[in-house]
């Protein structure tokens, strides 16, 4: 017996597996995640390990390199790229094609955790995941013709705020400017206190701050100064002492020049509608939806936006889900008129009845992909 044959003869079996269709497809079809561009999953491995402190040359040296020799051998790594800052190492593994990541992932954690008692005491557990894409949905301008620090504690706040919305998963500032702290020192005073500027660095560098590092800059060149402690600002960097004399009298960084908190040099400035300006990018990841994101965001904004006050205003630019549902009603829209156009056309053939249970057949058939997508993990995408 054929499948027509066995639907006609069971039509309620036929109408409940149809209506089924339809309001999952329907269901569906609201919940799948929508997007710009197809959801993929890269071929790489992270490796993360954080050491406090520790300068470029020694992590490398102590950390990267121990754990690239280790990850050699490892099948199926293509492609080892290490990079390197204050304080912290950053590896990033590429599978070779035909090999399954997740088993590279399990083979790479073993040999990450046969090396780990080789890494030093004070470097923290390495951090090893699957590479996730993070794809950006909008921007959120923070602008205004304040004070630079008072510009980024808004900047920061909005950041904190972005993050605590279901779905944002990531937020990258741009246009902030990184904090300083800023040493004057007079030449008349070094030659009266019978320093050198190299002299002066030698010491700085041993100073207990709490700071990622910086360069001391001078007529005579530049001098890297690293400082790990707990002391911070410019009032204490300003009491610092930087020698001691056989009378028990004390020089101070004080005696040489001035200290002062202030901002790098700008490299890149911005500006929203004429005012200096930081932005914040709202990223997802492939299982978050652009639309709700980029709704949730605009909420924010429009909600905070007057909390600020006059001197600080809060803006949306770049807002990619504007494309996303501009190309869905562009899509509804022509879904429209082509069914209007087969039913007229199905009409003028055949009978009104079998024209409309014909034309039905099509909706129904993009309801039931809709479910199946869900199934498969699919997303709209445009």
């Amino acid at each position: 017996m054929s499948l027509a044959q066995r639907s006609v003869d069971n039509p309620v079996a036929v109408n409940l597996f149809m209506w089924l269709i339809i309001l999952g497809g329907l269901y569906y079809a609201i919940t799948l995640e929508r997007e710009m561009f197809p959801s993929f999953e890269p071929e790489q491995i992270t490796l993360r390990v954080v050491q406090p402190g520790a300068v470029p040359e020694d992590l490398a040296r102590s950390v990267t390199r121990l754990l690239e020799r280790g990850l050699q051998g490892v099948d199926g790594v293509e492609r080892i790229t290490s990079r390197v800052t204050e304080g912290l190492s950053a590896t990033t593994i590429e599978v070779q094609d035909g090999f399954d990541r997740t088993e590279v992932l399990n083979d790479v954690r073993g040999e990450v955790d046969r090396v780990a008692g080789d890494l030093p005491v004070d470097a923290e557990e390495p951090v090893l995941e699957a590479a996730r894409p993070f794809f950006p949905v909008i921007g959120v301008v923070v602008n205004g013709d304040v004070d630079p620090h008072h510009l980024d504690r808004v900047a920061l706040d909005v950041r904190d705020g972005l993050l605590d919305l279901p779905g944002v998963n990531r937020v990258l500032i741009t246009g902030r400017r990184k904090k300083e702290i800023h040493v004057t020192v007079s030449p008349e005073r070094l030659e009266e206190y019978e320093l050198t500027f190299e002299e002066l660095g030698q010491t700085l560098r041993g100073l207990n701050l709490d700071a990622p590092g910086g360069t001391l800059e001078g007529d005579r060149g530049n001098v890297g100064v690293r400082t790990l402690g707990e002391r911070r600002r410019a009032l204490a960097l300003e009491s610092q002492v930087i020698r001691r004399g056989l009378d028990g009298s004390t020089l101070r960084l004080s005696d040489l020049g001035a200290v002062s908190e202030t901002f790098e040099d700008r490299v890149e400035d911005g500006r929203f509608e004429g005012k200096p300006a930081v932005l914040l990018t709202v990223f997802k990841t492939p299982e978050e939806d652009a639309l709700e994101i980029a709704a949730a965001v605009k909420a924010y904004v429009a909600k905070n936006d007057g909390l600020l006050g006059g001197a600080v205003g809060l803006g949306t630019v770049t807002d990619l889900s504007r494309f996303i549902e501009q190309r869905l009603d562009l899509m509804i829209r022509n879904a429209k008129w082509g069914l209007l156009l087969v039913a007229i056309a199905l009409a003028l053939f055949l009978e009104l009845r079998v024209a409309f249970w014909v034309a039905l057949g099509m909706p129904i058939s993009f309801l039931g992909t809709f479910a199946l997508m869900e199934w498969w993990g699919s997303s709209i995408n445009l």
